[in-house]
């Protein structure tokens, strides 16, 4: 056996790295470990904070009939109302589910039985995915009035069919010496969409329906098609999906993804499991460069024997295929408190899919992470990590044991081409010395005042990213930084007061293989006064950015950065009631203000001033609006200019009787020439009417023509002119039997 031969530095940088990984590695198990122990004491279920019961409380005494459900979605959750599961004592209830922006309202006026139940909700969200379910228990005295006044209802249609379907096409046309240099679709006739997002639902079984289509793919295709179609069965805690996914596992491994597959789903009061397989990227056929298509390195016609993707200055590179499976298994009670979730992903690139293209990857990933929020949703944390495999080219196949000893420099233990199938390990895999970790931990605590008067949210996030690490399942990833970040807010006199303030603190080159460490401190804080209706609201938001490469690394401009950038605006809102009149004033400033310390032409200075003014006629059904903007530019070689005005008056008439309104419009857009921003001495313009009518219950129509003329002052020769027209058509239903 050939072992390959590692100096003295070599081997005490292998051996201190490899200390420092599993030092690492082992702080974030002791502190996962430690949140498990301390939260398995805890009230509390993964994704609750991102919705939470307000009424009735738990262990709350009501009476029979009474029964007045409130749920408030935090963190802009958006809910698939076609998903909502509402249960008291195992029974399914569906009636009478008001949704609204941030909110779940029910009303149950069924007369209830004295004593002890259990109310349970579930429902999905498009980010998240199934929120753990919210579980409560009430208490029913005995029933208040008569029964003639209570309104009865029917508990649990057995057919329900629910959802909304939305099409539209825009005719476009473009006419003019400069059409082609249009920005904004100058070869294609249409853009046409349709989509549906319909649940049907029999007894307790659900069947989800979702589609999209546009002919918009058809000019711009990319390396995974905007259009989908997904539909599957739930029951219960099961759910079987086909078609696409956007998997939202974890904040490491599995998170946002787009995967043409299956995926499934069971949920139970300990336990659950989540399954996805698919394919995360379409294939793409690259090519062999001509004569008539070279390299920038004017390199000769490429050789009739050269094989595919052997030499890549040659080839114009294309996108595997890649194939992706991933799981998330989660233990624990979701109502005691504490829940341990494991991520599994495994994805490799389909080398076979293609002719020529770049190298084909592999890509394992394990992690896990735990979730907890106490009693009254006061204190909320999360923390996790993941370690990654990758080989960043897996078309030689695996290495031998004899091979793969020499290129660790010590007996890796077993042979390779053993594990091909799950893993494929070579010259180009990332060596276990080198940072291939990601972890995290978020806090948020929560405190109010017994007269609710003053609310204080309080929040700490750490995250890590090593150097080599790799998901193929977060395409989110920024590697080789780790960043720490403090961030509170503070209300009080009922919110009529918004105070909040942060700090983050950034830092690359975790790996310390860079030739500069970039680090970046951001500090911003925001103000909202809203003391009544009959006063202004002022709002008021800063950030202020440095970046900064620190003393004793190479400052070569290559690599050191020296910069900061100030932005603040500030926002003035007033409406005033004058009889049936509204008229609402609005004025917003907003600056940026960037200085380069290295690259000093590069230092300017931005300003936006805006104002409006909307006129709202009650009894006339009329409404006015007209905005003005001016943006001003200057920089160390020039004085302040004004780049850019726009003026915008916008006109609306409502026929109440045909629930119907008629708005026309103008925006105007002068611009100067700036040759730094790329801005040329031009103007743009927007003239167009429009349509909306109901036609009847949860059907709408819109109809809109424009004209939309852009003028280069400076070269007749790019102008054109674009004019469109669209119509739209919503549907929204909710049939029950």
């Amino acid at each position: 056996m050939k072992f390959k031969k590692i100096n003295q530095d070599q081997m005490g940088n292998l051996k201190k790295n490899k200390k420092l990984e599993k030092k690492h590695i082992k702080t974030v198990f002791a502190v996962i470990l430690f949140l498990s122990i301390y939260v398995g004491r805890a009230s509390a279920y993964p994704n609750a904070s991102s919705w939470e019961m307000v009424s009735p409380k738990n262990n709350e005494i009501i009476k029979s009939g009474e029964l007045f459900i409130n749920v408030n979605l935090l963190d802009s959750v958006v809910v698939l109302k076609g998903t909502f599961e509402f249960y008291i004592d195992d029974d399914l209830i569906t009636n009478f589910v008001k949704f609204s922006e941030n909110r779940i309202s029910i009303l149950y006026t069924l007369p209830l039985t004295e004593g002890k139940h259990i109310l349970q909700l579930k429902i999905k969200s498009n980010s998240i995915g199934y929120l753990s379910p919210i579980v409560s228990t009430f208490y029913v005295n005995k029933f208040s009035g008569d029964r003639k006044d209570s309104v009865i209802v029917k508990k649990a249609d057995f057919f329900e069919l629910s959802g909304d379907i939305y099409g539209s096409d825009k005719e476009m046309n473009y006419s003019g010496t400069g059409a082609q240099n249009a920005l904004a679709y100058p070869n294609v006739p249409h853009i046409r969409d349709l989509s549906a997002d319909v649940v049907a639902r029999v007894g307790q079984v659900s069947f989800p329906f979702k589609y999209f289509n546009t002919t918009d793919q058809n000019y711009y295709p990319g390396n995974m098609s905007r259009n989908y179609l997904q539909y599957g069965i739930r029951y219960h805690g099961l759910e079987f999906l086909y078609g696409d996914q956007t998997p939202m596992f974890d904040r490491l491994v599995m998170a946002g993804v787009r995967v043409k597959g299956w995926m499934f789903t069971y949920e139970g009061p300990k336990f659950k499991i989540q399954v996805v397989n698919g394919i995360s990227q379409q294939k793409q056929e690259g090519a062999l460069l001509s004569d008539t298509f070279r390299s920038p390195n004017h390199l000769p016609i490429a050789p009739s024997n050269l094989r595919s993707g052997a030499d890549s200055l040659y080839v114009n590179p294309g996108l595997y295929q890649r194939e992706i499976s991933a799981a998330r298994i989660s233990f624990g009670n979701r109502i005691e408190g504490s829940v341990v979730s494991i991520n599994l992903l495994r994805s490799r690139d389909d080398s076979g899919s293609i002719h020529y293209g770049p190298n084909a990857s592999d890509n394992l990933v394990v992690g896990a992470d735990e979730s907890f929020i106490t009693a009254g949703n006061k204190m909320r944390v999360n923390a996790g990590f993941a370690l990654s495999a990758y080989t960043a080219n897996i078309k030689g196949g695996p290495v031998t044991e004899n091979q793969i000893d020499s290129l660790y420099g010590y007996k890796v233990g077993f042979n390779p081409v053993t594990f091909r199938n799950i893993f494929i390990l070579n010259a180009t895999t990332i060596k276990p010395d080198q940072p291939s970790t990601a972890d995290y931990i978020t806090a948020v605590f929560r405190s109010t005042s017994k007269d609710n008067a003053t609310d204080n949210l309080l929040t700490i996030d750490y995250h890590y990213f090593g150097s080599s690490y790799v998901s193929f399942g977060n395409p989110l990833i920024q590697n080789d930084l780790w960043a720490g970040t403090l961030q509170d807010q503070f209300s009080f006199l009922n919110r009529k007061i918004i105070l909040s303030a942060g700090a983050t603190y950034q830092e690359n080159n975790v790996a310390a293989n860079e030739l500069a460490t970039l680090t970046t401190q951001i500090i911003n804080g925001s103000a909202i006064i809203a003391p009544s209706q009959a006063l202004p609201t002022l709002t008021f938001f800063v950030t202020d950015q440095t970046r900064n490469t620190p003393a004793g690394a190479n400052t070569s401009n290559l690599v050191a950065a020296n910069d900061a950038m100030l932005s603040y605006t500030g926002l003035l809102n007033y409406n005033l009631h004058l009889g049936d009149n509204i008229t609402s004033f609005h004025v917003s400033y907003t600056a940026d203000d960037r200085t380069d310390g290295i690259y000093t032409f590069n230092s300017n200075n931005i300003t936006i001033i805006g104002g409006g003014i909307t006129e709202t006629l009650m009894k006339l059904n009329l409404s006015l609006d007209l905005h003005y903007s001016v943006m001003n530019y200057s920089n160390t070689d020039m004085a302040n200019m004004q780049l850019s005005n726009t003026y915008s008056a916008h006109l609306r008439y409502e026929i109440r009787k045909i629930r119907t309104t008629i708005s026309i419009g103008a925006d105007i857009t002068s611009s100067n020439e700036a040759e730094l921003l790329g801005s040329s001495y031009s103007t743009r313009d927007l003239y167009n009417a429009r349509i909306s009518a109901n036609l009847a219950k949860g059907l709408s129509l819109d109809v809109e023509a424009g004209i939309a003329p852009y003028t280069d002052l400076s070269y007749s020769s790019n102008s054109y002119q674009e004019n469109y027209g669209l119509v739209r058509l919503m549907y929204n239903f909710d049939f029950r039997r």
